[in-house]
């Protein structure tokens, strides 16, 4: 497990980090969601070992960041890493794995689907060639933790999907990951917790599920009428677009709201074309906290 409390970080007189906690479980997958300069990646180069910090502790295992990073427990995929550019992925598997000291693990490049292109230099990989290279590289040693920072940034569609899976795969094998991400839909999908950071204080932690059922707004009703008609007083919905045969409304109760709609359309004489519910997602959470709203 990892534990973080009160964790401090200073760049000179300027603090980034105020005295954050959380912890996370282990086999589980754990979101850090914020706007850019909320402070993920400073956190989470400190987990790893890479930065100082002024106050606060970290213990993951029981050990602290360099002892972990050094015992081989902590897998990392960084946010911006590069390798060198006339290397094939082959090749620098090879060398990371003899520096490891441990078994080459060209099986990760067939798992990442890279060994068509194991004898490629990695300047002529594409971008999600690349990040599978590194998030294989992250996993050769076999470490219990990963931490992924922003794992599918300026990926496709098809080639977030593929690491999406990976990611998943790994989790069923029991590995712990904390993974950043300015992706809301990737960190529901993929994340059993999520933390959301916002000027490097943590403003709320949940599930997906959770956050998303503290939202304030109500389901949105959205439906298309035949035709075009004078807007009612309502009990049950509230008006929010009333465009020609567009109308859009708020509603608490959907059951209530949905047979006040129909009755008055089908009173009226008129015909619904299409009817939808949008419900709460982390996206409208996320954006009502980092705006000030709900904590």
């Amino acid at each position: 497990m990892i534990q973080v409390r009160g964790l401090e970080k200073t760049y000179g007189k300027t603090k980034v980090l105020h005295g954050i906690d959380f912890f996370v479980r282990d086999n589980e997958i754990f979101g850090l969601l914020g706007p850019n300069g909320a402070g993920k990646t400073t956190t989470l180069e400190i987990i790893e070992g890479l930065k100082h910090y002024q106050a606060g502790t970290i213990s993951i295992d029981g050990l602290d960041p360099e002892q972990a990073l050094s015992a081989g427990i902590i897998g990392v995929q960084l946010q911006s890493s590069s390798l060198p550019a006339t290397m094939t992925s082959k090749d620098v598997m090879t060398l990371f794995c003899r520096w490891q000291k441990k078994p080459v693990r060209f099986d990760l490049l067939s798992r990442f689907n890279l060994d068509k292109v194991a004898n490629q230099t990695y300047q002529t990989l594409s971008t999600g060639q690349k990040r599978c290279l590194h998030l294989a590289l992250a996993i050769a040693r076999d470490p219990r933790i990963i931490i992924l920072d922003e794992p599918t940034a300026g990926l496709d569609i098809q080639a977030r999907a593929a690491l999406h899976e990976e990611i998943l795969k790994m989790k069923a094998d029991g590995v712990t990951m904390i993974l950043a991400s300015h992706d809301l839909a990737e960190v529901e999908k993929l994340c059993d917790r999520v933390a959301i950071l916002v000027e490097g204080r943590i403003k709320k932690i949940g599930t997906p599920e959770e956050i998303t059922a503290e939202i304030k707004r109500e389901v949105v009703l959205k439906v298309q009428v035949k035709n075009e008609q004078a807007m009612p007083t309502f009990q049950h919905l509230t008006p929010i677009v009333f465009e020609g045969v567009h109308w859009h409304f708020r509603l608490g109760n959907i059951l209530e709201g949905l047979e006040e709609l129909i009755t008055f359309i089908r009173q009226s004489n008129n015909e619904l074309l299409d009817i939808t519910l949008e419900k709460p997602t982390l996206e409208a959470r996320f954006l009502e906290i980092a705006k000030g709203g709900g904590l």
